[in-house]
């Protein structure tokens, strides 16, 4: 995905999936909604930036648009715990906050490498201000969202009509 090029989110999804799967460290999800209800996710690896805005159709579906742009800034996510996938070990004694401490301090795995029937996938940062983490953000979440509108209309014109 070149910068700027806007995909469909699950095409965008399964490209953050193979680059996840390839290295797994440094990864930051922040999710939030925007003024029309739309789902905004900003992922954050490295200095890249996917900006990804969908509506929820139903329970199994959603759609939307993303694009890849790269951060503005480097931005100090020191005082996070990066998003990954982390094995939980079924023995593991202890109260919860020990549970939790134990899980959060491993690194994040690949999913090729988790071998626990229960894996541990986040934190997912919430933010309502995802937007200003790349130059032009706004911009690109403005074309998101009129491309995103156009999609609903054409595909999906008699849900808005039913509920206004």
């Amino acid at each position: 995905m070149a910068d700027g090029e806007i995909k469909e989110s699950r095409q965008a999804r399964l490209e953050i999936l193979r680059l996840y799967e390839e290295d797994p460290q440094g990864w930051y999800i922040l999710v939030g909604r925007d003024a029309k209800g739309y789902h905004n996710t900003s992922i954050v690896h490295r200095e890249e930036v996917w900006v990804i805005k969908e509506e929820v159709i139903n329970p199994y579906e959603r759609i939307g648009y993303a694009a890849k742009t790269r951060l503005e800034e480097a931005i100090d996510f020191s005082r996070e715990i990066s998003f990954g996938l982390r094995p939980i070990q079924i023995d593991a004694a202890g109260d919860i906050d020990t549970l939790m401490g134990s899980i959060l301090a491993q690194r994040p795995l690949p999913a090729s490498k988790v071998d626990t029937p229960i894996v541990a996938e986040g934190p997912y940062l919430l933010s309502r201000h995802a937007t200003h983490l790349a130059k032009g953000q706004g911009r690109l979440e403005a074309e998101l969202e009129e491309e995103l509108e156009r999609l609903i209309e054409r595909r999906y014109g008699y849900l808005r009509r039913i509920y206004g």
